[in-house]
């Protein structure tokens, strides 16, 4: 709603964007942080805060006490830096990180969120570019940082891309983009060509499918500075 109205110079869906995030926040905050979610079944909100699930950039728009907290809790969460990665979930009952490995795909949208507001760690944006350059940017990654599912997926060389257009960082960007395309259907003949999908099973997966229309787009990054 919001980048609607910057690119076509409207007011029309600002109001109706905030209302919603001041309802939602109404009934998923604890302590000042954004949990998972709230059962209307149960009448509870969640105990987990996902670190990827905190878009801080959009948080900043409409609750910069909430951003400053949530900003916090995300830094926190870097591993270290000789494992320059993000934890995946914090635990407000045990206050303690939940993470027992660590989701590529889940971590890199931490790593955009802070691309987003400046704030990734240059050792984080090192750790990426060697990876995406020798091909090796797996699904699962242990808190020691080594390679526990050997798959890799089109979604998350698209956000390695969209992590270099955030950060200015044509090589990262490039070298991400030529992973992605490598797992483009080429084959004519196929149901799914020209889709990131996977040709045997004709399986295809909107995660993937968005984020690649997103780093192969003409899409400026300030364009969702809102």
């Amino acid at each position: 709603m919001l980048v609607y109205d910057k690119i076509h110079k409207t007011n029309f869906y600002n109001n109706e964007a905030r209302n919603l995030f001041q309802n939602l926040k109404s009934r998923v905050d604890e302590e000042s942080y954004l949990t998972d979610y709230y059962s209307i079944r149960f009448k509870k909100r969640s105990e987990n805060v996902t670190l990827s699930y905190q878009d801080i950039q959009l948080i900043k728009k409409f609750d910069n006490k909430l951003y400053a907290k949530s900003l916090r809790l995300l830094t926190k969460g870097f591993i270290s830096k000789k494992v320059p990665l993000y934890q995946q979930s914090y635990n407000l009952k045990t206050e303690k990180f939940t993470t027992k490995n660590i989701n590529m795909a889940q971590c890199l949208l931490t790593m955009e969120h802070l691309a987003e507001v400046r704030k990734l760690p240059v050792a984080s944006q090192k750790w990426l570019q060697k990876k995406v350059e020798l091909n090796q940017l797996y699904n699962i990654y242990s808190r020691k940082g080594k390679a526990v599912d050997r798959n890799q997926s089109a979604s998350n060389y698209a956000l390695a891309a969209l992590i270099g257009r955030t950060t200015s960082n044509e090589k990262l960007y490039r070298s991400a983009i030529k992973s992605l395309i490598a797992f483009q259907v080429s084959d004519t003949s196929s149901k799914i060509y020209g889709s990131f999908g996977d040709k045997k099973t004709n399986q295809v997966y909107s995660f993937n499918e968005l984020l690649a229309l997103l780093a192969l787009s003409n899409i400026k990054t300030a364009e969702f500075d809102y």
